[in-house]
């Protein structure tokens, strides 16, 4: 099974404000959660969630820091479910997780190795883990990491327990929706002069793996002729076999994109693929 991969939040961004930067660590793993069950719908920065409970109203208003309850009030007023399982154990997070829910989870970052970028803070955490992987190794969003990376579970089970034997976690109760492996066809503006049904494309192959996200494993520019073909910007997408139908590539599948070295200067924008990002309201 291959999930939605959603945008990875660095809690220490300059773009955030210097609370989140300092004790936004469960606000951001929040936000990371929520993107990834709504496939990208609800895309919010850390700063934003933190805008949804105000200081009066925390578990604990002298402490910097969220608790998962604040988390779960953030989340209902966001419209995204969010359920709080302090204490149900470590059984209790595997089961949700290998169902493929996204899990929020609070520890001792002491835990971590120092060789990983988790290593360069120690003391109460939260961190956010994907669904997927394998059983040594899951993807998890560390909001001090500039970007998602693997760890073992077994580590991770030392890094809750140090905080509590009971494990405080919590899960969003809507599982991460996957994304269909295959050939995405990107059709390209015409240049002038072309032949009539000498419609371009751009191709992506897409594969699955089981162990990792979907990642592009080649892309060409090609026409209907099988001619090569200057890449220009790229503006819808269908799917094959046959791409029945239009569609915008899933924004999934557009961050993929974001990576792939540009086939030639000045070539295709593939930002132009994906669906605008939703304003915060």
């Amino acid at each position: 099974m291959t999930y939605y991969s959603p945008r990875h939040e660095y809690q220490l961004s300059p773009v955030n404000t210097p609370l989140t930067r300092h004790s936004g660590c469960t606000w951001t793993s929040g936000a990371v959660g929520a993107d990834a069950v709504t496939g990208g719908a609800k895309d919010r920065s850390p700063d934003y969630i933190h805008t949804l409970v105000k200081r009066d109203e925390e578990t604990n208003p002298k402490l910097p820091g969220w608790s998962l309850g604040d988390l779960r009030l953030a989340m209902q007023r966001l419209g995204v479910l969010f359920d709080v399982r302090i204490g149900q154990g470590w059984g209790n997070l595997v089961n949700v997780h290998d169902a493929g829910h996204y899990v929020v989870l609070q520890g001792d970052s002491d835990q971590f190795g120092n060789n990983t970028c988790s290593g360069a803070f120690d003391g109460d955490h939260c961190i956010g883990i994907r669904p997927g992987g394998t059983s040594r190794s899951w993807l998890i969003d560390d909001p001090i990491c500039t970007q998602a990376r693997y760890e073992s579970p077994t580590t991770l089970l030392r890094y809750a327990r140090k905080l509590d034997a009971g494990i405080r976690f919590g899960v969003f109760t809507t599982k991460v929706p996957s994304l269909p492996a295959g050939d995405w066809q990107a059709p390209i503006h015409p240049r002038p002069g072309d032949p009539d049904g000498m419609q371009p494309f751009l191709v992506y192959r897409v594969q699955d793996h089981d162990d990792r996200p979907l990642r592009i494993v080649a892309h060409e520019a090609t026409r209907t002729g099988g001619d090569t073909y200057r890449v220009k910007a790229p503006i819808r997408a269908v799917r094959g076999p046959g791409f029945p139908k239009t569609a915008v590539l899933p924004k999934g599948l557009c961050r993929l994109i974001d990576k792939v070295p540009r086939l030639e200067p000045g070539g295709y924008l593939a930002q132009e693929l994906c669906e605008p990002t939703p304003t915060e309201d």
